[in-house]
């Protein structure tokens, strides 16, 4: 009984802090309707706070084309792709891998 209610804390947990970064991205949204750059970051800061990462990013998948939306705390080596206009798909690193929409891609190094 005590292990179901840990588990069950746990899942509410999870979702409170989910349905509280939803609340944080539709405020920078309703505060940044034409800069999208704001709503990116907030957007893969609150998805690294969730997946309990140190870095990530948002990137916008054009169907030829993968262009940075935001990203937070790249490693040096990282912010220099980043900073390029658009990227190539590569098959063997995940920094430009297109993903289907919808998803979320945590790579483990």
């Amino acid at each position: 009984m005590t292990d179901d209610v840990a588990s069950l804390r746990q899942m509410l947990n999870e979702v409170l802090e989910q349905q509280k970064a939803t609340g944080e991205i539709l405020r920078v949204i309703s505060q940044s309707l034409t800069d999208t750059r704001p709503v990116f970051e907030m957007i893969a800061e609150r998805a690294m706070r969730l997946c309990g990462a140190l870095n990530g990013g948002v990137n916008i998948y054009d169907g030829g084309l993968v262009h940075v939306a935001a990203h937070v705390n790249l490693s040096r080596q990282f912010s220099d792709l980043a900073s390029l206009e658009a990227l190539e798909p590569l098959t063997l690193n995940g920094f430009a891998r297109p993903v289907p929409a919808f998803r979320v891609l945590a790579l483990k190094t």
